[in-house]
């Protein structure tokens, strides 16, 4: 055979273009891994194409490839702009990843593309307290009680309230909750925790006393009821009743974190004690009220 002639600038560009196109076409079905054939080549659905970018970009997060990840649930919510899911799933990954500030936006995006989502408003109350907005959390769980009044959505409330120093509006949303979940070991707790708070030690160790001989008992809750006795100034029965779960030299010490307490003001001891303001200073010292 003769020596095949040279292409004409005209015909090399053509087959350049050709090669650029079978070279997308190639990455595009890449990204769509699963999808048919025929929803790859020609005019794939929205709807499809949204779930490949959602497929790309939980395979991203799970091989720690954040970059990539954000990238695609970007793409998809793009792609499907009525649809919350990809931004709650970002937001999820994000908070997973202790991005909050990322996550509250991608949250937010996803609970303007569905108000009615009870779980989002949840999500962002939740996300406020992490991030020390007791008065943004209170907006958000004030939605969720609007529209799903669960116990947990009472709950959120009732801490929130708590952390601006609202300590009665607080104990009317774990009453709420109650109501709902008569119970609910976490609301009865935080109750307790309230009303000392709120000075009214009898009522708190009334509440907390019931909750530490219940089955529902941890230390958790032992160590709450120890603490309001504490706060009260009666180290004797604070130590009694911390001494199932701590011993001697921590229970010793707590008594100075008491006294501790009992000389902060009123939000650096909600603080304290709720949780926001970093380690306990004793040992036994009980954990953050919410969860």
């Amino acid at each position: 055979m003769g020596k095949s002639r040279p292409l004409s600038r005209p015909a090399a560009a053509r087959r350049r273009a050709v090669r650029a196109m079978v070279g997308s076409a190639a990455a595009w079905a890449v990204l769509c891994a699963g999808a048919a054939a025929g929803d790859v080549i020609g005019h794939p659905s929205s709807e499809k194409t949204e779930s490949a970018f959602l497929r790309a970009a939980q395979t991203a997060g799970q091989q720690g490839d954040l970059n990539s990840a954000i990238a695609f649930y970007r793409r998809a919510a793009q792609i499907a702009p009525k649809d919350p899911i990809p931004m709650a799933e970002l937001g999820a990954l994000l908070e997973h990843s202790e991005a909050l500030p990322g996550a509250v936006e991608a949250y937010r995006d996803a609970a303007a593309r569905a108000p009615e989502n009870v779980l989002y408003q949840m999500q962002l109350g939740r996300l406020a307290l992490r991030m020390d907005a007791p008065a943004e959390a209170q907006v958000r769980f004030d939605q969720a009680v609007r529209l799903h009044p669960e116990p947990a959505a009472w709950n959120g409330l009732g801490v929130s309230l708590d952390l601006q120093g609202a300590h009665a509006r607080a104990q009317s949303a774990y009453a709420e909750g109650l109501k709902l979940a008569p119970g609910d070991p976490t609301l009865r707790n935080n109750l307790g925790l309230s009303q000392a708070l709120a000075g009214d030690y009898p009522a708190a160790i009334s509440t907390l006393s019931a909750l530490a001989a219940s089955p529902d008992s941890t230390a958790r809750y032992r160590l709450n009821l120890a603490l309001v006795y504490g706060l009260a100034g009666d180290d004797d029965k604070a130590a009694a009743a911390a001494r199932q779960d701590l011993g001697e030299r921590e229970i010793a010490s707590n008594r100075a974190y008491y006294a501790m307490l009992r000389g902060m003001g009123d939000k650096s001891r909600t603080e304290a004690i709720l949780g926001l303001a970093g380690p306990p200073a004793a040992p036994g010292a009980p954990p953050p009220a919410h969860r």
